[in-house]
């Protein structure tokens, strides 16, 4: 495993701690998601700058705002890892009213995407980037032959916030949920997988074999990864520059070192879970390597990789929060 990855995994380790002093009793797979968000850059958060940023949240948001619910810590800890925290979350607010506009409805699914959106230096203004995202939902509606809800709202949203052409994207992911949609049960997860795929510039068969070959060696290698919300993200694992069974490797090695380290909590995630964490270690510690070498940045796969992750993880962490609500 390669010094970048290693040095991911150090600083994931350490936020993780901070991050669950700072929230100590809340889900242990909101605080790996909240870790591995802060871990994006290249900061150590503490314990004290999650509070901080949870007490600036509170400041700038009503009472019944979804940046207050149970995703308030991941946004937190979102914000702690931000130079400019305070624009960065008033640009976010304003992208949530600009969503409302577009007759997106409240959702708990546009708290992060509405964060990464904020940092990420689109060239799209505001209410322009809403507009694209009310156009892609709309259109990914009418193309499917499923009903779409409030989750794939994340989607919606990176789609938007490429350049991609509407129609032209979301033909192609057509093409790729015809060549995938034979393997996989769960449809929501193919479509939600052949609208990440097609971000990249690649045939539609060729992409999508790299998928199923990532998946394959997964499972061959005894790892086990999910059909469920996991599934998208096999996608951003195609956007890794290598070969599939590589990629499949580096995972693998980035579960046991995690593992070894004694990586405190990991082991109350699923298998499907942790393989995602271990997937965007692998995805973000491109950035440093990009940043050393003077290499461009490819600022859109990190943009796809943290909304790719929050609404796998997120399911999750609505689940057990609604299942802790129903039993109080």
């Amino acid at each position: 495993m390669d010094r970048y990855v290693k040095e991911k995994c150090r600083l994931l380790k350490d936020n993780r701690q901070a991050v669950k002093k700072a929230a100590i009793l809340d889900f242990s797979v909101n605080q790996w998601l909240s870790a591995i968000l802060a871990s994006s850059g290249e900061i150590r958060v503490s314990e004290s700058s999650i509070k901080s940023m949870r007490q600036l949240i509170k400041d700038n948001v009503g009472i019944t705002s979804r940046f207050r619910s149970v995703f308030s810590l991941p946004a937190a800890s979102v914000l702690a890892s931000s130079r400019n925290s305070s624009t960065v979350l008033k640009k976010a607010l304003g992208f949530e009213e600009a969503l409302r506009n577009e007759g997106f409805k409240r959702s708990h699914y546009t708290v992060l995407p509405s964060l990464f959106v904020a940092a990420h230096n689109s060239g799209h203004s505001t209410p322009v980037l809403a507009r694209r995202a009310k156009m892609f939902f709309d259109t990914m509606k009418e193309n499917s032959k499923i009903r779409l809800t409030e989750k794939e709202y994340g989607l919606a949203i990176l789609m938007a916030a490429s350049d991609l052409n509407v129609e032209e994207a979301c033909n192609d992911a057509c093409r790729c949920y015809d060549f995938l949609s034979g393997r996989f049960k769960k449809k929501e997860s193919v479509l939600a997988l052949s609208y990440i795929l097609s971000l990249i510039n690649e045939r539609p068969e060729v992409k999508s074999q790299k998928a199923l070959d990532i998946y394959d060696y997964l499972q061959a290698a005894g790892l086990k990864y999910g059909i469920r919300q996991e599934l998208p993200f096999l996608g951003i694992m195609v956007m890794y520059p290598d070969s599939a069974y590589n990629i499949a490797l580096s995972i693998e090695e980035i579960v046991d070192y995690l593992k070894a380290e004694k990586a405190v909590g990991l082991l109350k995630l699923s298998k499907s879970q942790a393989l995602i964490l271990s997937g965007s270690l692998l995805i973000m510690s491109l950035s440093s390597r990009q940043r050393e070498q003077n290499i461009s940045l490819d600022t859109e796969m990190i943009l796809a990789g943290k909304i790719t992750l929050s609404t796998a993880l997120g399911v999750s962490v609505l689940t057990l929060s609604n299942v802790a609500a129903a039993s109080c």
